[in-house]
């Protein structure tokens, strides 16, 4: 599902994380689904699924440092 989302909708979806991630009030990122739904309109789904591509990215980012 989440494949079929434009590349630059991901990007932008990913630097939303990235700032949240790194604010004073970063929430627990697992509960970054409603923030999603919430700032992009994505059904809870499609939501969760990016939220975990992301996580996916960011542990392969930073395990290559």
């Amino acid at each position: 599902m989440a494949a079929n989302v434009d590349n630059t909708v991901r990007e932008l979806v990913y630097e939303f994380l990235d700032d949240l991630r790194e604010s004073d009030n970063a929430p627990n990122m697992f509960g970054a689904t409603l923030d999603l739904q919430e700032e992009f309109g994505f059904d809870r789904p499609m939501a969760k699924e990016l939220l975990s591509d992301w996580m996916a990215q960011y542990g392969k980012d930073n395990n290559d440092e």
